[in-house]
């Protein structure tokens, strides 16, 4: 029996820690209940022997980190009973700089656009309408900056340029809009030269 057994201390002892992980196969965290220790003391134990656990078996970890398709940072939870409930990183940092009160049923806002610069001067928590008004207001939805636009510059200088040979009702059936919106290019209410690439 080894001096560490003997003193009240089995954690300390490479055999016994050998014996239990690599020939009963049990976890360090099983180990340490059996010994009367924690986790985190059988792991320093293993440290301090040189010993690496049993290859083959994968550590599972009980959060994860992703970023979502829109760029958000978050932290998933992989253990019951909260399973895949997730919280964004920015929200976390919002209650850090901010406080829970502050944060709860408002949402958070990334001034410089940035969604993973989580750093307090750039972060500040706004009411929901506050935050849309916010994107709406700073989002230029004219021209070649709207997604669902049908139109690019080429066009828009095509259309333009056929102007007066050609009605709007004719372009229009050959580019897919309504003759209201060509006279609008043609006019310049929309896609406006001085915004032209």
């Amino acid at each position: 029996m080894s001096q560490a057994t003997m003193s009240g201390t089995p954690w300390r002892d490479k055999e016994t820690l050998q014996r239990l992980h690599f020939e009963e196969g049990l976890t360090q965290k099983e180990i340490g209940d059996r010994l009367g220790c924690t986790r985190r003391t059988v792991g320093e134990w293993f440290s301090r022997h040189g010993l690496e656990g049993r290859k083959g078996r994968p550590r599972e970890e009980h959060v994860y980190y992703t970023t979502s398709v829109l760029g958000y940072e978050r932290w998933m939870d992989k253990c019951p009973p909260s399973k895949d409930k997730m919280v964004k990183v920015h929200r976390l940092a919002a209650v850090a700089w901010f406080g829970f009160d502050a944060v709860t049923d408002n949402h958070v806002h990334h001034k410089n656009g940035v969604k993973w610069d989580n750093r307090e001067e750039n972060l500040e928590v706004l009411s929901p309408s506050e935050h849309q008004k916010t994107h709406h207001e700073s989002r230029d939805w004219s021209g070649a900056n709207n997604p669902n636009a049908k139109f690019d510059w080429d066009a828009i200088r095509d259309v333009r340029a056929r102007e007066g040979s050609e009605t709007a009702e004719e372009l229009a059936e050959e580019y897919g809009s309504t003759p209201g919106y060509i006279e609008s290019i043609w006019s310049g209410r929309v896609w406006p030269e001085d915004s032209e690439e």
